[in-house]
C-alpha cells in the first residue's frame, strides 16, 4: 500500500495543490493601512521617470518588447475581457463566441480565457439549452460572472495501491442497514462498512455476520449472547459514494476467509432510473502469500458511486481496500482566486456591482432565438476583445531595482550642472574628503609666507690674483684673494 498522491494537471493546466496565483498591488479588496508618513519614509509613492511619467520604470520596461507585466489593469476595472492572441480566430475555438444550434434552441459558447483585474480565468465550451434551463420569453444578456473567493476546489491526483481512509466519502453496508432498527440505535453493528477502508495497520474488517458464541450465558457473566443463524444479515454488500468524481481503474480488497470464499461483483451507479446499479465485473477470489483477495481492473470514466456484492446468505468479511487510478481531492487555496461562472440575466436586471464578461444579447421566443423582421437572428455579439494578457507583478519583486534606477537617473539628469560646472565641479569629492575629517570650504587657499627683506645693504668686492698667470701649459701653484667692504658713514 502506498499513500503517495502524485499531482497531475487538470483541464485548466493547474496541477495538484498549487493553483495559479495572481498578485497585484492595486487590489481593491486589500485594506490600506499605511500612513502618508510611512509611505514617504519608505519611498512607496510613485515617482515619475523618463520611461513612465505616472509609474515606476521597471513596470513599463519588463519585458521591453511587449510590456506584458503591468502595475495597473490596462483597461477599465470591474469587467472581464475576452482574450484572443493576435492572429487568433475571432469566431472559432478559443474565441468565446456565442453560436447556436440548427433548431435555435441551444446556445453553443466556445471555450477561451477571460481576463479580469484579479487574473486570467479559462472557460470551457458550453451548451445552454433554453428548454432545460427554463428560459422564459424576453431579452437576455449572456455573460460570464467573476467569482473571487477561496472556496475549496477539486484537483486531480494519480494514486497507486492507495488507501481511501481520510477522504470525503460515505459508506453504506448491508449488515449495518439490516441491524439498524431505529435512528437512535444504542448498539450499532460492531463491524461497520467503514472498517473495510481502514489502513492495514489498524487491523479492522467489515463483516456481515457475528460468530455464534455465548448463546446462553448466565446473568452474572456480564456478556451478551451471540447471534443465531436466523438473526444473521442475509445480504452481503457494501457501497460507497464520493461527492467528487473518482476514476478507479483498479480495486483490490482482501479477506481473512480461508475456505468457501465466494465470488464478488463490482457495480457502479447507473443512469437508468429503473435500475440503480450497473454490473461491471464478477470475479472469483484470488490467492497469494497473504491470503485471498478480490481484484477488479476497469477503464471506466470517472464515477461517483460503487458497490461490491457477494450475494445472498453468504458470510463475508473484507478489509484493506486499496485503489489505483485518479482521485479528485478538494483543496482550499491560500488566497482568493478568480473563477468564471456562466450567467444569463434579463437586460433590465443586470447587476451593477458584479464583474461581468459580456458575450452577447439575445431575445428568446418560445425557447428559441427570436428573429428580426428581416429574418436575421436577434443576437448581438458584444464581446470586448483584447490581444494581450494582464499579468500583474508583485511590488516586492521590483522595488529594489526601481529605487536603484530612479537614483541613477536622478544623478544622470543632474550630471552636467552638478559635476561639470566650475562652482560644483569638485563638490562630490569635497563631500568624500569631509567624510574622513578633512575640512573643505569655499574660501581661497592661504599663500605661503614671503621670506624676510634685508634692512641694510652691504656691498662686497673681491680681487683674485693668479701666480703665475694661468695658461694652457702651466699649472696653478698659488693664489691670493683680497676683500674690500664699502662702509657707509652717516
Amino acid at each position: 500500500m502506498s499513500q503517495n498522491l502524485t499531482p497531475i494537471t487538470n483541464s485548466a493546466g493547474v496541477a495538484g495543490l498549487t493553483p495559479q496565483l495572481n498578485t497585484t498591488i492595486d487590489n481593491q479588496r486589500r485594506i490600506k493601512i499605511f500612513s502618508p508618513q510611512y509611505k514617504e519614509a519608505k519611498g512607496l509613492f510613485v515617482q515619475p521617470t523618463q520611461w513612465n511619467p505616472v509609474g515606476r520604470p521597471i513596470y513599463g520596461r519588463l519585458p521591453a518588447a511587449s510590456e506584458q507585466y503591468q502595475l495597473n489593469f490596462f483597461e477599465d476595472g470591474g469587467r472581464g475581457y475576452v482574450f484572443i492572441p493576435r492572429g487568433g480566430d475571432l469566431f472559432g475555438p478559443g474565441s468565446m463566441y456565442v453560436g447556436q444550434s440548427e433548431n435555435l434552441e441551444v446556445l453553443l459558447i466556445e471555450n477561451g480565457a477571460v481576463v479580469w483585474e484579479e487574473g486570467t480565468t479559462p472557460v470551457y465550451k458550453t451548451f445552454l439549452d433554453f428548454r432545460e434551463v427554463g428560459v422564459a420569453d424576453g431579452r437576455y444578456l449572456i455573460c460570464y460572472q467573476l467569482i473571487y473567493d477561496d472556496e475549496p476546489q477539486p484537483f486531480p491526483f494519480q494514486v497507486e495501491d492507495y488507501c481511501l481512509a481520510g477522504l470525503d466519502f460515505s459508506v453504506i453496508d448491508s449488515a449495518s442497514a439490516s441491524f439498524q432498527r431505529s435512528e437512535d440505535q444504542v448498539d450499532p453493528w460492531p463491524f461497520p462498512g467503514i472498517n473495510m477502508f481502514a489502513p492495514a495497520e489498524q487491523r479492522l474488517e467489515w463483516k456481515n455476520y457475528i460468530d455464534l458464541v455465548n448463546r446462553s450465558p448466565g446473568a452474572q457473566a456480564g456478556v451478551k449472547p451471540g447471534f443465531p443463524d436466523y438473526e444473521q444479515p442475509l445480504l452481503s454488500n457494501i457501497a460507497w459514494e464520493s461527492p467528487l468524481p473518482w476514476k478507479l481503474d483498479t480495486i483490490k480488497v482482501r479477506t481473512t476467509l480461508a475456505a468457501n470464499v465466494p465470488q464478488c461483483s463490482l457495480y457502479v451507479a447507473s443512469e437508468d432510473p429503473d435500475n440503480e446499479w450497473e454490473l461491471v465485473q464478477q470475479n472469483p477470489a484470488l490467492l497469494d502469500n497473504e491470503g485471498y483477495y478480490w481484484e477488479f481492473q476497469t477503464d471506466l470514466i470517472p464515477q461517483f458511486k460503487w458497490k461490491l456484492d457477494w450475494g445472498v446468505a453468504t458470510k463475508v468479511n473484507a478489509s484493506k481496500l486499496t485503489v489505483s487510478g485518479q482521485l479528485y481531492i478538494a483543496s482550499k487555496p491560500s488566497i482568493p482566486v478568480p473563477r468564471a461562472q456562466l450567467a444569463i440575466y434579463p437586460t433590465n436586471v443586470i447587476p451593477k456591482d458584479e464583474s461581468l464578461c459580456r458575450l452577447a444579447i439575445i431575445s428568446v421566443d418560445n425557447f428559441k432565438i427570436a428573429k428580426r423582421p428581416n429574418g436575421e437572428l436577434f443576437k448581438d455579439d458584444i464581446r470586448e476583445i483584447i490581444n494581450r494578457d494582464y499579468e500583474p507583478i508583485a511590488n516586492w519583486l521590483t522595488q529594489f531595482w526601481d529605487s536603484q534606477l530612479i537614483t541613477l537617473w536622478t544623478e544622470f539628469k543632474a550630471f552636467a550642472p552638478g559635476f561639470m560646472a566650475p562652482p560644483t565641479l569638485l563638490k562630490q569629492s569635497y563631500a568624500f574628503l569631509e567624510k574622513y575629517g578633512i575640512t573643505v570650504n569655499d574660501a581661497p587657499p592661504p599663500y605661503p609666507p614671503s621670506p624676510p627683506s634685508p634692512t641694510d645693504i652691504n656691498l662686497v668686492g673681491a680681487t683674485v690674483t693668479l701666480v703665475p698667470p694661468l695658461s694652457l701649459t702651466t699649472s696653478l701653484t698659488s693664489a691670493s684673494v683680497g676683500f674690500t667692504t664699502a662702509i657707509s658713514v652717516n
